[in-house]
């Protein structure tokens, strides 16, 4: 697709969406959680949604903790390098 120049039709717009024949629905929160109960596959992607990001959520918590070590340590190792000539004076 990247080489391709192929013209794209666009098929969907805010503009189409406001004349969709379908009501507006609005649940409340009890309704809600009993429709989503109702649906299996729904909860069960909901679940597996909400641990997937805590689980993505605690692998980029330990990615930014190493690159701030991995910085701090470029920092001493800068300050030293800086700091070095000085210390023979």
């Amino acid at each position: 697709m990247q080489n391709s120049y192929k013209k794209i039709e666009r098929k969907l717009s805010p503009d189409t969406a406001c004349h969709c024949l379908e009501s507006k629905t609005t649940y409340d929160e009890k309704a809600f959680k009993w429709k989503l109960n109702e649906d299996a596959m729904a909860t069960e992607k909901l679940a597996e949604g909400i641990r997937q990001f805590a689980k993505d959520g605690k692998n980029l918590l330990s990615m930014l903790r190493q690159r701030l070590i991995n910085e701090a340590a470029m920092v001493n190792e800068s300050i030293e390098l800086f700091v070095q000539p000085f210390q023979d004076v």
